[in-house]
């Protein structure tokens, strides 16, 4: 159940708190759902998107870089616990 709150969490908090925040939220729901940084990372393109202000959706590579690292974190530390 917490789990699925904290996701939630972090998943509405780009509409109530400021980036900084959302990225810690972020962090912290990904130690439970590796995919939580991408959907937040595209949430924020979405809400901070300015025509011409930038080519590349900065928001949506740093979600998806923090996605990888946290299935290869997950990863690590279920096979280590598991031996």
């Amino acid at each position: 159940m917490i789990r699925g709150l904290l996701i939630a969490f972090a998943f509405f908090s780009p509409l109530f708190f400021p980036v900084g925040f959302v990225g810690v939220l972020t962090f912290l729901a990904a130690i439970f759902s590796p995919l939580t940084p991408l959907a937040v990372g595209l949430m924020l393109d979405f809400l901070y998107y300015s025509p011409g202000a930038y080519l590349v959706p900065f928001f949506t590579f740093i979600g998806l870089l923090g996605a990888i690292v946290a299935t290869l974190v997950r990863r690590f530390v279920e096979t280590s616990i598991i031996r």
